[in-house]
């Protein structure tokens, strides 16, 4: 034990508590905060393959539109039918799948990182 800091204390490498975040917590405290972020971890990868799995449909979509747009020949073109264009409902519908994807994976990262410090 160490005696440097006054009779009786120890520090938190001498002690069988779970220490996190500068504080000793009980085993029912840590069993808690595991329970809850491995819960939080398994939701958040869940809806990251939920959405990756989205961005997968809307991608093979306009790989199938361009695909189409390929075939015609140079004489059968309409430029007017062609225009490149999204309804604001799509573009806003893809930018906020990019951004969840985004978010997700740095929560998720988040969420191992702390899986880590506890030894998971």
């Amino acid at each position: 034990m160490t005696r440097g800091l006054g009779e009786g204390f120890m520090t938190m490498f001498e002690c069988d508590t779970p220490y996190r975040e500068g504080y000793f917590m009980s085993q029912d405290q840590a069993d808690a905060v595991l329970g809850r972020l491995f819960r939080e971890r398994s939701e958040a990868q869940k809806h990251l393959i939920l959405l990756r799995a989205e961005a997968r449909k809307l991608g093979e979509l306009f790989t199938g539109l361009g695909a189409i747009v390929q075939s015609d020949k140079v004489w059968n073109i309409s430029l007017e039918s062609y225009q490149p264009f999204l309804s604001k409902e799509t573009y806003e519908k893809i930018t906020k799948l990019k951004t969840g994807i985004r978010e997700d994976e740095q929560n998720l990262a988040r969420l191992n990182d702390e899986a880590k410090k506890f030894g998971t």
